[in-house]
């Protein structure tokens, strides 16, 4: 989260990536979990790495558990870019 708000999307990517597919993370905070997945997926889309943005969204398609509005608005979003 410091290294995507100081401005070092690369680097905050592949942390937001390896934090949300961490069984023991989504299992304690799936919302947490989904955002963190989702904008992992927007910033390799915006660095143009195709294939690790839609590892991204597929990972947070598949988050279970979901209640808060954001992140469910954007479970639902990956859904859509994966397809």
């Amino acid at each position: 989260y410091q290294n995507d708000k100081l401005g070092n999307k690369a680097e905050a990517a592949p942390r937001y990536l390896t934090f949300g597919t961490d069984p023991a993370c989504a299992k304690e905070d799936p919302n947490t979990t989904a955002m963190a997945l989702y904008r992992a997926g927007t910033l390799f889309q915006g660095a143009k790495q195709k294939a690790r943005a839609l590892e991204a969204f597929t990972a947070a398609s598949k988050v279970q558990g979901v209640t808060d509005d954001v992140a469910r608005s954007q479970v639902e979003d990956a859904k859509k870019r994966v397809r």
